[in-house]
């Protein structure tokens, strides 16, 4: 897969280096890493578009031809709403990390969390970060309204999920829903023994031995596909 772009959509409130890290492991593994700017994963989170809006601009990032995908958490709603269109065809292959798929079933994404902060915004804190999110009333509407599962069917590139078996954050039963709607000859769901971010569900400390077993899987799986 020399050269293949991967398009990388990280989860809400993410640090730039650690996926600049994740980009220097897909550059070994041959791929052209793309990390769009989309207001949802800087900090702070202040996101005045829409989600759907958010979706056309990650997929404008894609030049034409094939191309992979790693998302995380909300990155993975971005990459849902992409491959369920035409450039389906064009993935070669995509991993998910603790994916959202469903928000109206995620405790972040509890309508009456969001407190009005004027101006047609919103405010709540992330759970897994502790960091403050401001979206606009669109924004919010749009996920709230969100269901990855009801677009699997016409995702059919082979896809990995990587899910924490002790996550809080989002919604398993969900993430098994999607997964099993999936339209993928090869797709792949692992749990891992960890909570959401790959954190100790009980005290929200980083669990680094088992970020290293999800990158393992992932590079496995990439290079799995030639």
């Amino acid at each position: 897969m020399r050269n293949v772009p991967i398009l990388t959509l990280p989860g809400f409130s993410s640090e730039r280096k650690r996926y600049s890290e994740r980009a220097e492991i897909f550059r070994e593994l041959g791929f052209a890493p793309i990390l769009p700017e989309l207001s949802y994963w800087k900090k702070p989170v202040f996101a005045k578009e829409g989600l759907l809006e958010t979706i056309a601009t990650a997929e404008s990032a894609l030049p034409s031809g094939r191309f992979a995908v790693f998302a995380s958490s909300f990155g993975a709603i971005v990459a849902s709403g992409i491959l369920a269109g035409e450039r389906n065809r064009d993935c070669v292959g995509a991993v998910f990390w603790n994916p959202s798929v469903s928000p109206k079933e995620s405790i972040f994404w509890e309508a009456e969390k969001w407190a009005p902060v004027g101006d047609d915004l919103f405010r709540n804190i992330h759970p897994p970060t502790g960091e403050e999110a401001i979206l606009s009333g669109k924004f919010l509407e749009e996920t709230l309204l969100w269901d990855s599962a009801g677009l699997a069917g016409k995702i059919s590139c082979p896809l990995l999920i990587l899910q924490g078996k002790h996550d809080k954050v989002i919604s398993i039963p969900a993430v098994e829903r999607f997964f099993r709607r999936l339209s993928s000859e090869k797709k792949e769901l692992v749990f891992l023994d960890s909570g959401h971010g790959w954190r100790n569900p009980s005290t929200g400390e980083k669990l680094p031995g088992i970020e290293k077993e999800a990158i393992r899987r992932t590079v496995e799986f990439f290079r799995e596909l030639g």
